[in-house]
């Protein structure tokens, strides 16, 4: 019970307000009929909860969530039997911290404001994936700004950046800043399995649904119910799982394979995706369907590459540093000022996880101080030189009179011109080749110990290595 908290229902339905005043008897409640009734209330009583219907004789809902935020930091939580996708991007954008849709189970809602208020007192750098997440310039302020303000509702949203930006670092630090943080945060990479297997790992499956289901198998939908599904690069997607996902965030309810009947399993979870190509693009190009995408897209937060913020490197390389040392039993105490001036040149087509590769590379050849030795080949050669002036667009002939060693490398023909994002591709490709050669032949580490090494699942590792032309000897 916590009577110190005030809760005021904005709602012209008097059997609904009096119903969910005597659910929410543990806190002070208070209604009013109207929005002007409510906007006089809420100057008066100064409520740490509005719960706001949209549709009222005279001042609409809408209306009054725009006054109520000019006037304060009032949290409003919208409810309305009317509601539908564009109406809840608007509440929003507005300041809107959710948006339900009426009949509303009084208990449930009950919860939610429980975890609500619980959540408003916790401190977030207590959370460990924010505690991960490093930098706090001018870019990652915006983003933290989005995160903060979405992340405690349940609306979806679409996290865009490159690879190795942090994406799902950012989604983990979103679930555990919502409401739902007591519940599962369940991840996909929507590249990991084929189209054919869409359908067991979404729905799961009933025993003997075909040919090799021994026992019964609950998918992603039903393992996220009450928490949260995070689809990684969500536009690898085939059209047909596409259609197949539209359906379950349209209906909220799956279908076990081989279930017998119309027997449904109705599915509660917040949707988070990510992607690191442009779906607006996929779209103009029937890769991608248009209204999923407006599914998914209901806040849609930019994760800026490293080479956006530099500032960045310092802080980033010393949090490795610390991660690193404690994990190799290392005690290497610092870097060069000169590795440094080589870490903020470089263009990091493999963002913040490039970066991480790199210090847990040089923690282990260093003694004490990280100097420019001790950094990967890669990154004391032409190819980092390469990728400065390529992202300046300045001519080649000026790149160190390297031309024919660079068109070799990357296999590009000078007089036909260059197309940069395939080149940073085939750049990025040449430095974990380099990286991952340097790793085997210096460390002389092999299958899973090599895995171990770097990060990555033994099988992926082997899929990276037959993509780059690497012998699993070495």
């Amino acid at each position: 019970m916590d009577k110190s908290k005030r809760i005021l229902i904005i709602d012209d339905n008097q059997d609904f307000t009096r119903s969910l005043s005597n659910t929410l008897e543990d806190y002070e409640v208070f209604s009013a009929a109207s929005g002007v009734e409510g906007l006089e209330k809420t100057e008066k009583l100064k409520p740490h909860l509005a719960l706001l219907d949209l549709k009222m004789p005279g001042i609409g809902g809408m209306e009054v969530l725009q006054a109520l935020k000019k006037t304060g930091d009032i949290p409003v939580i919208m409810m309305t039997a009317y509601g539908n996708v564009g109406l809840a991007v608007r509440a929003m954008k507005l300041g809107a911290e959710d948006f339900l849709m009426k009949p509303i189970d009084n208990e449930k809602l009950k919860r939610e404001i429980n975890k609500f208020f619980s959540l408003r007192a916790k401190p977030w750098r207590d959370l460990t994936a924010r505690q991960q997440i490093v930098g706090h310039g001018a870019q990652m302020s915006k983003v933290w700004e989005m995160v903060n303000k979405f992340a405690p509702s349940d609306v979806t949203i679409l996290l865009e950046g490159e690879s190795g930006t942090g994406k799902e670092l950012f989604a983990t630090a979103i679930h555990e800043m919502s409401k739902r943080n007591d519940g599962l945060f369940v991840a996909l990479d929507c590249g990991s399995f084929p189209d054919t297997l869409v359908e067991s790992e979404f729905f799961g499956y009933e025993k003997g649904a075909f040919t090799g289901a021994g026992e019964n198998k609950i998918g992603l939908f039903e393992s996220a119910d009450g928490g949260t599904l995070f689809l990684d690069e969500i536009s690898n997607l085939s059209l047909n799982a596409q259609a197949k996902l539209l359906r379950v965030l349209q209906d909220r309810r799956i279908y076990h394979l081989g279930s017998k009947g119309s027997k449904h399993i109705d599915v509660d979870f917040r949707l988070i995706a990510a992607t690191n190509v442009d779906l607006k693009e996929m779209i103009k190009t029937k890769r991608f369907r248009e209204d999923l995408y407006f599914r998914i897209s209901t806040v849609s937060i930019r994760i800026p590459p490293l080479r956006e913020r530099v500032g960045d490197v310092r802080p980033l390389v010393n949090h490795f540093l610390k991660l690193y040392n404690k994990k190799f039993g290392t005690t290497v105490s610092g870097i060069s000022e000169d590795c440094i001036a080589i870490l903020k040149n470089y263009h990091w087509p493999g963002n913040v996880r490039e970066l991480e590769n790199v210090i847990k590379y040089s923690t282990l050849f260093a003694e004490d101080i990280i100097s420019p030795s001790h950094l990967p080949e890669y990154l004391r050669s032409d190819i980092s030189m390469l990728r400065d002036y390529a992202k300046a667009q300045l001519p080649l002939f000026a790149v160190g009179g390297n031309e024919t060693s660079m068109e070799i490398e990357f296999g590009f023909d000078i007089e036909k011109g260059i197309h940069l994002k395939e080149l940073s591709g085939k750049a990025a490709e040449s430095a974990e080749r380099k990286i991952i050669h340097e790793v085997i032949n210096k460390k002389k580490l092999r299958g899973v110990q090599l895995a171990e090494f770097l990060d990555v699942d033994p099988k992926t590792l082997r899929a990276k290595l037959k993509k780059l032309g690497i012998s699993a000897e070495g």
